[in-house]
């Protein structure tokens, strides 16, 4: 039997695509992978993106997702691969782009010289299209902020360049920022300058343990060993089981 193709037009626009869900289900399962990915459920986010991804085109959200997926379970090359594939589907989207930067920045562990030079060049591209697509994007600003603050200046570090970063990220998230640039100071070695950003931070968030940790370190740096224990000993209120303070408490010479 023929059917003339008015006919078959409403039951193509049913049936989709050949290889492709319904939009509406789509949005569902990248809904429902971003669900799952937050509360940690590996298994969850795989199904939820595995007939998006390998559809014909994939989506750009469930390639993403299972990049993530790759990357949290150490499988570095093969996420670095899906993560740059989700920005070529999708290059507007900036998270693709910090994403790209992280999963560079866990392969350069361990890699010679050469491998680091090709890698942060990269790493750095990458938080920079974030940024530039969203100038207030936090994960990009603190790619940014990290790399200028860590690189070598021959290859583009500058503690000028991450002081400025990690400003914009403090007008934005002040927390943050204070953090930002208490690291930046304590690699400078200007540890009271870095004393001042931790206690900032800490007046933000004073049950935050890192960053109590991080101004007792640089106490200790500066000689002021009873304030440093005192510090110590409150990470361990708030953190009781770390023992990395408790390691760094033992170290302190007698007061």
């Amino acid at each position: 039997m023929k059917y003339p193709i008015l006919f078959l037009l409403p039951l193509l626009a049913l049936l989709g695509t050949p290889g492709r869900l319904p939009a509406a289900s789509a949005d569902e399962a990248i809904a429902a992978a971003k669900v799952a990915w937050q509360k940690g459920d590996l298994a969850a986010v795989e199904t939820a993106v595995a007939p998006l991804a390998e559809a014909k085109p994939p989506s750009a959200p469930a390639v993403y997702y299972r990049g993530l997926v790759r990357q949290k379970q150490g499988r570095l090359p093969e996420a670095l691969k899906l993560l740059e594939q989700a920005t070529a589907l999708d290059p507007t989207q900036p998270d693709y782009h910090v994403a790209v930067g992280t999963a560079v920045a866990e392969q350069m562990r361990g890699a010679n010289f050469m491998q680091l030079a090709l890698l942060s060049g990269k790493m750095r591209k990458a938080y920079a299209k974030a940024v530039e697509l969203d100038p207030k994007h936090i994960g990009g600003l603190i790619g940014l902020t990290r790399y200028y603050s860590s690189a070598p200046e021959i290859a583009g570090g500058s503690s000028e360049k991450a002081r400025e970063y990690a400003q914009r990220i403090r007008a934005l998230v002040p927390f943050v920022g204070e953090q930002e640039l208490g690291q930046i100071a304590e690699r400078a070695e200007d540890f009271a300058g870095a004393l001042q950003h931790y206690e900032a931070a800490a007046a933000l968030k004073p049950d935050h343990a890192g960053t109590h940790a991080a101004a007792a370190r640089v106490l200790a740096k500066l000689g002021r060993t009873a304030e440093a224990r005192a510090r110590y000993e409150k990470v361990l209120v708030l953190a009781p089981n770390s023992e990395t303070v408790r390691a760094a408490l033992a170290k302190l010479p007698p007061s």
